[in-house]
């Protein structure tokens, strides 16, 4: 991990008053593609990619109002376990089309000129935005990374779950269009976790998900995002964190946290805090929700690890602690 990483990630693209959603121009694209670390060939197979998507929606508000199915697209032939196919009669070239196209769009996310919306982010199951953002100057590799590393630090996820905060994170980035974390706010945590809740209302998500694996996927994505959400809060960048879910079984302490912290990342006014006597939510919000700070018993039932103390629970979580 870079120990340099700039504190913004801003696309030097980025064009705030221009209008969205707009493509870029070939000559931009094919310079672009020119840096990726592939065969000439290949490259030139990216180049072609952009200019049929552009030769068939020249308009990409003309895209945005085509059905979720042909917007994702499909490679012809090919057999998944977690999306469904197209139903026969479904045009195969359109198909490949806004299928090859997932490069490019992420482009243009990441450079401020495409707002995705939910159904996309949701349905498009895998996304590899990280080689796009490096390639563009963008630090958000580092970044996930060093949010993913706090959430280690405060106990609420294990290693093997790294891939939690990426997830929540491009497809929050991709729905903003703004790669800078900076411009994230609560509001847009909780708006992704409403359409999560109710996904199955998504237009034209049932036919690519199925919707016998809904109930499963709420979970999931619902748990991505709210860690997402939580890392945000803890790195200082959100205001408050994503309302509560229920106590996990054990709690680092604030002391022990704020000696081992994890980042390279420069992030300000990061708040490590999550014993209920130094939160940084005002005790007076605890009072308010029914997910504040109860003491059902005395802080000295909290035991000790190797890893420093760890707090009991008889004590329930602030809405910035849970797990």
């Amino acid at each position: 991990m870079s120990h340099n990483a700039p504190l913004r990630a801003v696309s030097p693209l980025l064009t705030a008053d221009a209008k969205v959603p707009r493509h870029c121009s070939e000559a931009e694209y094919v310079a672009f593609t020119a840096n990726l670390p592939l065969t000439e060939p290949a490259r030139r197979k990216h180049a072609n990619f952009h200019r049929r998507f552009v030769r068939t929606y020249p308009d990409l508000d003309t895209w945005f109002t085509q059905p979720l199915r042909v917007r994702l697209g499909w490679r012809n032939g090919e057999g998944q376990n977690r999306r469904c196919a197209p139903k026969p009669g479904f045009d195969p070239t359109t198909a490949w089309i806004n299928f090859n196209a997932r490069h490019y769009l992420t482009y243009l996310a990441l450079t401020g000129r495409l707002r995705m919306d939910w159904g996309w982010l949701l349905g498009i199951g895998v996304l590899k935005p990280f080689l796009i953002a490096d390639l563009l100057g963008l630090p958000l590799r580092d970044q996930s990374e060093d949010l993913r590393e706090r959430l280690l630090a405060l106990g609420h996820v294990r290693d093997n779950e790294s891939f939690k905060v990426p997830w929540g994170l491009i497809r929050l980035v991709m729905h903003r269009g703004d790669p800078d974390l900076h411009t994230l706010t609560s509001d847009d945590i909780e708006a992704m976790r409403h359409a999560i809740r109710h996904c199955e209302r998504v237009p034209g998500l049932l036919q690519i998900i199925g919707e016998d694996r809904i109930p499963a996927l709420k979970l999931s994505w619902g748990t991505n995002t709210y860690r997402t959400g939580l890392a945000l809060f803890h790195a200082g960048i959100t205001g408050r964190p994503p309302a509560g879910k229920r106590p996990s079984r054990h709690h680092v302490s604030a002391a022990n946290r704020a000696s081992t912290p994890s980042s390279n990342v420069s992030w300000p006014n990061a708040p490590w805090s999550c014993d209920p006597r130094a939160c940084p939510v005002p005790a007076a919000d605890y009072a308010a929700s029914d997910s504040g700070w109860t003491p059902n018993a005395p802080a000295s039932t909290a035991s000790t690890s190797s890893t420093g103390p760890i707090w009991s629970t008889s004590w329930n979580r602030c809405t910035g602690c849970t797990n």
